[in-house]
């Protein structure tokens, strides 16, 4: 089941307040440390009920369209087609591996998408030092 956390959510580009408003009603699938995972496809239905209320400015509603295409990529509910029923068997298999290869692609970019996302999240939601505590450290 593919999760999803509050830091890539804020990565993907939504505020602080816009990533908690989406999972609050959400039950958390599991936790690590403090890092609370939801499931994707509940993040979505939340997005999608957050998209009907009426006072959602046009601004908000284009980053949580962009959020829903890349969380729908994320999902693995793909239906697999049969290439074997053509009449051509060297071209069916060509494209079945074709179109193999093209999942385990799109898969493995929208890990790599959800991974750079949790770190730019984290990195964007920590307190950073100010100069006098880092020229202190520097002096001692």
């Amino acid at each position: 089941m593919q999760t999803t956390t509050r830091a890539q959510l804020k990565g993907y580009g939504l505020s602080d307040y816009l990533a908690t408003a989406l999972t609050k009603s959400l039950k958390s699938v599991r936790k690590e440390r403090n890092t609370h995972h939801y499931a994707i496809n509940e993040v979505i239905a939340s997005i999608r009920a957050y998209q009907e209320r009426e006072r959602v400015k046009s601004k908000t509603r284009s980053c949580l369209n962009a959020l829903l295409n890349t969380l729908q990529d994320r999902q693995d509910n793909l239906i697999t087609v049969s290439f074997t029923n053509g009449t051509d068997k060297e071209l069916s298999e060509l494209a079945f591996r074709a179109y193999r290869t093209l999942s385990k692609t799109v898969k493995t970019l929208s890990d790599l998408k959800a991974e750079a996302a949790t770190i730019k999240g984290k990195k964007d939601g920590r307190r950073k030092s100010s100069r006098k505590v880092i020229q202190t450290q520097l002096i001692n």
